[in-house]
């Protein structure tokens, strides 16, 4: 693996682990009333932005060790597999223990769009 392709994945990566950590803070929400690529309406693409996020940075990390760590190599890459493929998931479905606390209060409460889970900050209900 070269240094353009390590910068790719941390290119990728960062941003996205940033926005999911904001997801599962609450601090971005915008994204609970996005239908996306789930016809039915409901997506957690927000939160699966963290493992994503997260896969994509470990993938630099398996080139940084020697082929004699192997093991260690192979449980890397398996997380960033893993990682990525919990973003793909996230799509269509989220297990409830996956969800943070703000979200799945909004979804005991009927998922009214009018009593949208509104940020702390910024956009201001009307």
């Amino acid at each position: 693996m070269e240094f353009s392709d390590s910068a790719i994945g941390l290119l990728l990566g960062i941003p996205m682990t940033v926005f999911g950590s904001l997801a599962y803070a609450g601090r971005w929400r915008s994204w609970v009333t996005m239908t996306g690529l789930n016809p039915r309406g409901k997506t957690f693409s927000g939160l699966g932005l963290l493992y994503a996020g997260i896969g994509f940075c470990l993938v630099p990390l398996v080139a940084l060790f020697d082929p004699a760590w192997d093991a260690l190599r192979v449980t890397l890459l398996l997380a960033a597999v893993a990682g990525i493929w919990i973003f793909i998931i996230s799509f269509f479905w989220l297990p409830v223990f996956a969800r943070p606390r703000w979200l799945r209060s909004w979804e005991a409460r009927g998922c009214d769009p009018r009593e949208f889970p509104v940020p702390r900050f910024g956009r201001r209900r009307r």
